[in-house]
């Protein structure tokens, strides 16, 4: 009903076996009147949480007459944050991207010294490949967001907040003070970015 009404909702999964970024628009799949739509609706609704090596991932058809499988992940793998630029094509009159990141924009995480052992150096560097890659698709989305005359909106979780040990770590103590900030922001209507943070001028997009 609410795809139907204009309204969209786009999911993203990593196809494994591409390496391509798929983009799935979630309300075409519910209203397509499809026979396993259903299960399509649900296989990508999994496959977008599947973080690799934590849960497994999801084998979706290309088609309905192939034989072979795709394996799918988590988006976030190539795309921590998802934007395409027909998602801003007109008629609407006023468009606004709002960007919200569950983590740090910090550029340095010095927090400690890696340890000379192989999984500490390995964890860090595949850390700082994700940290290099939110930056990077972060920064495309405000370029694309502002090309199109749209606002660009980002939040983040301020630097000077506790963090957790990494993004798949849940400790409550530290979850609860990150709500809390996220409860003040929102009740003081601030923290809101208008630009990326640390632009330099030539990354600035003015007009």
């Amino acid at each position: 009903e609410e795809h139907r009404a204009g309204r969209r909702l786009y999911v993203a999964t990593t196809n494994l076996d591409s390496g391509e970024v798929v983009v799935w628009d979630m309300g075409h799949i519910a209203s397509s009147g499809h026979e396993k739509r259903v299960q399509i609706y649900r296989q990508v609704l999994l496959a977008s949480a599947a973080v690799p090596g934590l849960f497994k991932p999801v084998y979706i058809r290309p088609s309905e007459s192939s034989k072979a499988r795709q394996m799918h992940v988590d988006g976030g793998v190539k795309a921590p944050v998802l934007l395409r630029a027909f998602m801003l094509k007109p008629p609407a009159a006023r468009r606004n991207v709002y960007v919200v990141v569950n983590s740090k924009m910090k550029l340095l995480n010095a927090d400690k010294a890696v340890e000379p052992e192989v999984l500490d150096i390995s964890k860090k560097s595949i850390t700082e490949l994700l940290r290099g890659l939110l930056q990077r698709t972060v920064y495309q989305t405000y370029v694309t967001a502002r090309q199109s005359k749209a606002m660009f909106n980002l939040i983040s979780i301020p630097d000077h907040a506790p963090a957790a040990k990494d993004g798949l770590t849940f400790e409550p103590a530290v979850m609860k003070r990150q709500y809390e900030i996220g409860r003040d922001f929102g009740r003081a209507g601030g923290g809101w970015m208008s630009e990326p943070p640390r632009l330099e001028d030539l990354e600035r997009i003015n007009g």
